[in-house]
């Protein structure tokens, strides 16, 4: 909380001539500055924080976490809460609320409460990248590429066919109207994994209804879009679900960054600007000459 408070006391006796133009002065100055600051802590925010952990911050598109209030003249308080406060002081926050996971259309309620099913989806190239949400999506992707071996090795022993990361699967022969070396869509594959590999800390946690899926790349007509070589292009997609469950003990957690202090460097921001903006402004025009 930064509480923006003046004893105009010593001012005025220093503007004592002009005693009521400088209390309008100081009045409306500072309640700009309350505004100013309101404003200067969502940039700071905005500026550093990437667009998902920057509404978590605000509290949404209605930005309820930042509150400026004015309880008596010349005196504002700037007020963070929520999700706020965690991500200002760099602690994880538990999505398991009503207000972020529990607010999805797609929440359900079970025998232990509420439960939402959160999928992951990825590509078959992986990527790198620098951001977070990059680091974790390759890291899954290797993760699945690791267990695509085991999970082929029991395929083999059943005598079914092996799981290819990459590449598009086509029909074998003429199968149920469909022809030889047409793109099969829809969902492929589905298997679990519960962590029998041990190469990366994530292997760990189970990853449940692993599924695999294709679709023809198409136009805004519905037909099937072709490259150069007039082959139809189409898409091949890793989905997995994790479930986020009030019914159980452990936290459903967003890792937050390294402690931003946002509201104190506001708070230096506001003393800046007072002492060296409006002071200076109101001695120069109204101080004892």
């Amino acid at each position: 909380m930064i509480k923006i408070h003046l004893d105009i006391k010593d001012v005025l006796d220093a503007c004592k001539d002009s005693y009521e133009e400088v209390t309008k002065q100081l009045t409306k100055s500072f309640g700009d500055l309350g505004t100013a600051a309101h404003a200067h802590i969502r940039e700071l925010a905005k500026a550093e924080l990437n667009s998902h952990q920057y509404l978590m911050f605000v509290g949404g598109e209605d930005q309820k976490n930042i509150d400026l209030d004015t309880p008596a003249p010349n005196i504002h308080i700037l007020t963070i809460k929520n999700n706020a406060v965690l991500i200002d002081d760099g602690k994880e926050i538990d999505m398991k609320t009503d207000e972020w996971l529990f607010k999805s259309s797609k929440t359900k309620i079970g025998k232990k409460g509420k439960y939402l099913a959160i999928p992951f989806k990825y590509d078959n190239k992986g990527g790198k990248s620098e951001s977070e949400s990059g680091k974790f999506k390759a890291q899954l992707t290797g993760r699945i590429k690791e267990e695509i071996a085991l999970e082929n090795k029991r395929r083999k022993f059943q005598g079914q066919s092996p799981i290819h990361f990459g590449g598009i699967e086509r029909y074998k022969k003429d199968s149920m109207g469909h022809k030889k070396g047409e793109i099969i869509e829809g969902k492929l594959h589905e298997f679990n994994i519960f962590g029998n590999r041990k190469k990366q800390h994530w292997s760990e946690q189970p990853l449940t209804r692993v599924g695999v899926y294709q679709k023809i790349q198409r136009d805004t007509q519905g037909n099937p879009i072709t490259d150069k070589a007039g082959k139809v292009k189409a898409t091949r997609t890793w989905m997995t679900f994790r479930t986020a469950s009030q019914g159980v003990p452990d936290k459903f957690w967003y890792p937050a960054p390294p402690t931003k202090d946002f509201l104190a460097r506001t708070g230096e921001w506001v003393e800046q600007e007072f002492y060296n903006k409006i002071l200076p402004a109101i001695f120069q025009k109204w101080g004892d000459k």
